[in-house]
């Protein structure tokens, strides 16, 4: 296949011959007199007449195709500008090194406004991607442009201190422990005989075996790997029961931030289950539920949304990180309880119309938001 620039020296070099061609004598003895040898010319064979006349169309093609190569270049700097503008959310100056808004908006959101804009259909990974490798070029291009953004302070939600939890005291069981045989009988020896040579049966076979979870991070580049004992992870993960009845050796890849998280969640589970998680942040506790949910482990689950709610409801302050509540959305699907948990607590800590017009929360967030508010409207 000839490309364009090969094609390009081709009508250099045949340029040169119809150009000599014209000024040789040799093949242009006599000069062309109006009405001389119109007959000759009409059967004469006029094979080098159209090459001639096409050499300018040529340059007026090269012309057009250069104007079209920087409409080009053009719009892709419009449209990268408009992804990092849109994404940083820095209200209501641009250029301002302080923003009215909480942070930058969500890369779902970039997307839904791109689309819009320029009459395409990408998603947030696209918008992400494409800023991630322009970004460095498109800010040296631009000095002027701040470096770094002061947001305002984010959201917060405080609810009166509830009264405590009155702690319910646990019934006493009673438990009988009786011999296998009588008192009065002692243990013949064929008894013992038989007992011992009965095979022991272990309660799984995969005592020893190690499941191996791999954690690959939003642009699926791995960073780092997890080994936890096969007979602890399959008593909370029904992903691993089920899995591991199929093949030995079980390897796993989550989609997760970083290595931390499934640490957390192997200490929860492993050697034993704990009965309550540590104090860990909001953001930590929203990554840990997203681990258990792809692992389809309720138990850890529950304990998250426990420790919400009895965070909650002891009147603790919630800082709404929007980041932090658009990842819970992205990682679960309608229905899931923590969706119910934030859109409810979101709503009532007010504002609520404020928080759908700044354009910062998920997509299924501002739907659960909405019908709140409508359902609202209707009974009153």
């Amino acid at each position: 296949m000839i490309d364009d620039s090969s094609r390009e020296d081709a009508n250099e070099v045949y340029r040169a011959r119809v150009d000599s061609a014209i000024d040789d004598p040799a093949c242009c003895s006599d000069k062309y007199h109006p009405g001389e040898h119109d007959s000759d010319a009409e059967t004469s064979d006029t094979s080098d007449t159209p090459q001639i006349v096409q050499a300018p169309q040529r340059r007026i093609h090269r012309a057009t195709r250069a104007a079209s190569h920087s409409e080009k270049r053009r719009l892709l700097d419009d449209q990268v500008t408009f992804i990092i503008l849109t994404r940083n959310n820095n209200k209501p100056d641009p250029y301002g090194s302080r923003s009215s808004t909480h942070g930058p908006l969500p890369w779902p959101a970039v997307a839904k406004l791109y689309n819009e804009a320029f009459c395409v259909d990408v998603g947030g990974a696209a918008m992400e991607k494409r800023a991630r490798q322009r970004r460095e070029a498109w800010v040296a291009a631009r000095p002027a442009y701040p470096r770094k953004i002061v947001y305002a302070e984010k959201v917060k939600v405080i609810k009166e201190k509830a009264k405590p939890k009155e702690k319910k005291v646990k019934p006493v069981v009673e438990v009988t422990c009786q011999p296998a045989f009588p008192a009065s009988r002692p243990i013949r020896d064929e008894e013992v005989v038989d007992f011992a040579a009965k095979p022991v049966k272990l309660m799984h076979d995969d005592m020893n075996e190690m499941v191996t979870i791999e954690i690959v991070d939003a642009n699926e580049q791995l960073c780092g790997r997890a080994r936890i004992p096969a007979h602890d992870v399959r008593k909370s993960s029904a992903l691993v029961a089920h899995e591991i009845e199929q093949k030995s050796n079980l390897h796993i890849t989550l989609s997760c931030p970083s290595k931390a998280v499934v640490d957390r969640y192997v200490q929860c589970i492993s050697p034993t289950r704990l009965m309550s998680l540590p104090n860990w942040d909001m953001s930590a506790l929203s990554e840990l539920y997203l681990v258990a949910t792809q692992l389809e482990d309720e138990y850890v689950r529950d304990l998250v949304l426990e420790r919400w709610r009895d965070t909650f409801q002891q009147g603790a302050e919630f800082e709404l990180d929007t980041d932090d509540l658009n990842y819970v959305f992205q990682g679960t699907e309608a229905g899931d309880p923590a969706r119910q948990f934030w859109a409810g607590l979101v709503y009532s800590g007010g504002g609520t119309q404020q928080i759908i017009d700044s354009g910062e929360c998920h997509g299924a967030l501002v739907v659960m938001l909405e019908e709140m508010i409508a359902s609202v409207k209707g009974h009153s």
